[in-house]
């Protein structure tokens, strides 16, 4: 059988083994196949209860020194290379503005405004564990309000998923916006959400 079949298969039938259990022999045959791959070495890590003394401790070449400031320097000048454009990992700055947005100083510093402002409590149902900085008028809406404090709100998450904004459940967008849609929001006048 082919994946895809036999998923199907197991969906509708069930797992050939499920329910069935091993017998005291299969299970003795099990535990001496088990034994066998420890005393091979199979299927253990390499470094499973191993210690390693020549490099522990004041063993270690490290011990009680310290690196000197030319070093520090040049590990400063490696690490440099790690972020950014400079990095392995570089895709050409293709993170979205939100999320830069989101993960930056200034937002954290709004979500901990917000929360301060309403005592650290949910403003409908007084909850104070598991809180979200709610925008009173949207994120992606309004960005002249994202960093606003009069524009947030603390809410708990019961609370949050009952508003109109919370995730995709926005009434007046399309589930699926495209990027022209967005674009002419930005030009309608304060308070019209709808085209």
């Amino acid at each position: 059988m082919r994946g895809d079949n036999l998923k199907e298969w197991i969906k509708k039938n069930g797992a050939w083994n499920k329910g069935k259990k091993h017998s005291e022999e299969q299970k003795k045959k099990l535990k001496l196949a088990w034994i066998k791959r420890k005393e091979k070495g199979l299927g253990i890590s390499w470094n499973k209860n191993r210690k390693f003394p020549q490099y522990s401790g004041e063993n270690h070449p490290m011990y009680g020194k310290k690196h000197s400031p030319e070093t520090i320097r040049k590990i400063k000048e490696a690490r440099k290379k790690q972020f950014g454009e400079k990095s392995a990992n570089w895709k050409g700055g293709i993170t979205p503005i939100n999320e830069r947005i989101r993960k930056s100083k200034k937002y954290k510093l709004w979500r901990k405004e917000v929360f301060e402002r309403d005592n650290y409590a949910c403003i409908w149902c007084g909850f104070k564990g598991n809180l979200h900085a709610d925008h009173v008028k949207s994120f992606a809406l309004f960005p002249k309000l994202r960093l606003e404090v009069d524009n947030g709100r603390t809410l708990c998450i019961v609370c949050h998923k009952k508003t109109d904004t919370y995730g995709n459940k926005r009434k007046d967008i399309p589930m699926k916006t495209n990027n022209r849609l967005l674009k002419l929001m930005k030009f309608l006048p304060e308070g019209v959400t709808t085209i």
